[in-house]
């Protein structure tokens, strides 16, 4: 459902992208230099997490009070769902016949069937590409999911980049959201603030615009990603550096100047 766009996405985005605050190109027109390092990092991270959302074909909005016995996939890991009272557990696994256990997701409706309600968020995801483990309190405003606000902590694991620490607060009204996201890994912070994002049914796609701060860089500018419902999309910062990827992934980041960086695939960051 497109009008759950934005919540959805922003609410994933939360819970499973932004890990690893990194990724590398895998051809290059020249050097590179720090801040253009540094920058690559962001827009790789960036279309990462955006694509990731994308084609991450599991929305934890619509599995609340459902009960599904049968295994699906959401193209990371295999998962059931189950329903008791007002908890609802999602159940993953790394295998298709549900014997491996990979974690869990518990989400607790304070609210009951009628709105505004209250869902708390438990995290403990083990397998998969991106173990993540904390907490998320997302409080709705409607049925379509366009008004609410998200606030939350986690952790979430990358074997190529460690540990990553992300803050969330966001808010929505009418499908436009605004908020912050910081990620800590290492001793590198990435501050996303004054974001702003929303569906266009019209456009087929998903816009953001932020604050991007990176230290100890020491990058300070702004950045807006467009997002098309096929998986593809562009990018542009300030300071006139910009990314184009296609459907499948693959594209290239210029910076100003004309040098550029052709990425085989945005989403392994290679």
């Amino acid at each position: 459902m497109k009008v759950m766009k934005v919540a959805s996405t922003l609410v994933l985005a939360a819970t499973l992208l932004l890990a690893g605050c990194g990724g590398g190109g895998d051809s290059t027109s020249g050097g590179t230099t720090q801040n253009q390092a540094a920058e690559q990092k962001a827009v790789v991270s960036s279309v990462q997490s955006m694509r990731l959302v994308e084609n991450y074909e599991l929305n934890l909005l619509p599995l609340i009070g459902t009960n599904s016995a049968s295994v699906k996939s959401n193209g990371d890991l295999f998962f059931t769902v189950s329903t008791v009272g007002s908890v609802t557990t999602i159940n993953f696994f790394s295998d298709q016949a549900a014997t491996q256990t990979a974690g869990s997701i518990i989400l607790t409706n304070a609210g009951g069937a009628s709105f505004p309600k209250t869902v708390s968020v438990l995290v403990n995801v083990t397998g998969g590409s991106h173990p993540t483990s904390g907490s998320l309190n997302l409080t709705l405003q409607d049925i379509l999911f366009k008004s609410f606000s998200l606030n939350g902590h986690l952790l979430v694991q990358d074997a190529d980049h460690g540990a990553t620490s992300i803050d969330v607060g966001l808010v929505s009204v009418n499908g436009s959201a605004t908020g912050s996201i910081t990620l800590v890994n290492g001793g590198e912070t990435i501050s996303l603030t004054n974001i702003q994002a929303s569906h266009s049914i019209v456009n087929s796609n998903t816009t953001f615009h932020a604050h991007l701060n990176i230290q100890p860089q020491n990058i300070d500018q702004s950045i807006t990603v467009v997002v098309n419902d096929n998986g593809s999309g562009h990018l542009a910062l300030q300071d006139g550096t910009t990314a184009v990827w296609n459907t499948a992934g693959g594209g290239t980041i210029t910076f100003p100047g004309g040098f550029t960086i052709n990425i085989g695939s945005f989403d392994s960051g290679a």
